[in-house]
């Protein structure tokens, strides 16, 4: 695993490939970054954020995207996370 400066949880090489549609350098760059700061809010942050995009909703990190944007962050998180299973190393 690769960790990201200052990223609060290890971030697996999926985050440095995109599965956007719109693979368009900015819009990757964007989704990344909204990923990676999410993750530095370390894991059980991130869970809770997992569950507001699952539902619908919008996290701050992800207000400036579409909502299909949204969709790639959240299986983004769901693919770093399954990493973890149902634990969450100590913060």
């Amino acid at each position: 695993m690769e960790e990201v400066s200052g990223a609060g949880c290890p971030i697996v090489n999926i985050i440095r490939r995109s599965t956007a549609t719109d693979t368009t350098p900015m819009k990757s760059t964007e989704i990344q970054h909204c990923v990676e700061l999410i993750c530095s809010k370390g894991c059980r942050r991130v869970r809770e954020d997992i569950e507001t995009l699952a539902q619908g909703g919008v996290v701050l990190e992800t207000a400036g995207l579409t909502e299909s944007d949204r969709r790639i962050v959240l299986e983004e998180l769901r693919n770093i996370m399954s990493v973890y299973g149902a634990s969450c190393p100590l913060e």
